[in-house]
């Protein structure tokens, strides 16, 4: 019994040398793996309205795939026009995944401005994919209320999905389910 115990010791012994040993791994940029798709929302309650910044990050394979429905060749060096045309088609798809309420009554999502869209280096050379879009919701002068806001997109998709809701300057939250400060950066 004491022979097995310090086979066994001598085996932990072992490996954990040879783990603190072994030089550091670099982080992948998408921990979960090269197949996810992530969603990140950042919601600003302003006097007035609520500001929201969406982003939708794609890993190297959801990338390399997407990229397959602008060009043919998943090539990532866009025309103006091909750019404009997925970014637009893209925003019409995920606006009704995109929901805000303020106590219960559905409150009109819009644009702000034109979507962002990059490609971000990925692992093995290949590029992800990162749509930003801008929205806002006018509040039509409510000074107290509930808001809840729902992201139903792309839910079947494995990856994070982070919310956030802050405070601008002379607005209160009282209470929130989700933290005022992001943890993705």
């Amino acid at each position: 019994m004491r022979r097995t115990f310090r086979a066994l010791f001598a085996l932990i012994m072992v490996v954990c040398l040879v783990l603190v040993a072994s030089p550091p791994q670099r982080a992948s940029a998408h921990p979960m793996g090269n197949f996810t798709v992530n969603r990140y929302s950042a919601l600003t309650l302003g006097q007035d309205r609520v500001d929201i910044y969406y982003v939708v990050d794609m890993a190297e394979i959801p990338a390399y795939q997407e990229l397959g429905t602008i060009r043919a060749d998943h090539n990532t060096e866009l025309t103006p026009a091909e750019r404009e045309a997925y970014t637009a088609r893209k925003a019409t798809e995920l606006l009704p995944g995109i929901s805000l309420s303020l106590d219960g009554t559905p409150v009109k999502l819009t644009m702000r401005g034109k979507p962002a869209l990059s490609f971000p280096p990925g692992a093995g050379g290949l590029p992800t994919l990162r749509l930003e879009l801008s929205l806002v919701a006018p509040l039509q002068g409510a000074r107290t209320g509930t808001i809840e806001y729902r992201d139903t997109n792309m839910g079947e998709r494995i990856g994070w999905q982070e919310i956030i809701a802050k405070p601008s300057t002379g607005v209160t939250l009282d209470v929130s389910t989700v933290p005022t400060t992001d943890l993705s950066n």
